[in-house]
């Protein structure tokens, strides 16, 4: 009987370790086109990684500046798909309407966001939950909504993102 236990918790450790050794191939990522837009009242850029762009805004008015992330959308081949996810947000409640940020008079504002569109539930008996997807293709970023002084303005940020596996 001891020697079953034996055997089980062997076959166990063993499932364990092998689990472990299997890794996703080193990605290199490459992103051409603009990482930035600036009118009279504000700059945006955007720094894209495999699966989230960090957004900063800068704020060059002596008013509020007011991110609206309801109309903020991401872009996926030249069309809008959808929001983003923001830092902070439950994966469940990511496609509820989300509040405003304010950027104050001549300040930064930053925030790392991913495209809702991206976001899947991997399921099974031992599932991971919910994994974000690679931003890959042509024509994909941003299309950020602000208002100044009751002044809604659009900019798109977007640019072309491909992947190349390192060996």
């Amino acid at each position: 009987m001891k020697k079953s236990y034996r055997n089980i918790f062997g076959l166990i450790v063993l499932a364990l370790f092998l689990s472990g050794c299997v890794t996703n191939p080193p990605v290199k990522s490459s992103w051409s086109g603009d990482t930035m837009i600036e009118n009279e009242y504000f700059s945006a850029t955007i720094l894209p990684t495999n699966k989230r762009f960090k957004l900063t805004v800068k704020n060059k008015t002596k008013s509020d500046l007011v991110i609206n992330w309801n109309k903020t959308l991401f872009i996926e081949s030249g069309q809008t798909a959808g929001g983003f996810m923001i830092e902070g947000t439950l994966y469940t409640e990511r496609n509820n309407p989300k509040l405003s940020d304010v950027v104050f008079p001549e300040s930064v504002f930053e925030k790392t966001i991913w495209p809702n569109s991206l976001v899947s539930y991997e399921g099974g008996k031992y599932g991971r939950g919910y994994i974000h997807g690679l931003i890959v293709g042509q024509d994909v970023g941003v299309y950020l909504t602000v208002s100044v002084d009751g002044v809604e303005i659009s900019e798109r940020i977007v640019g072309s993102m491909s992947y190349e596996y390192v060996k």
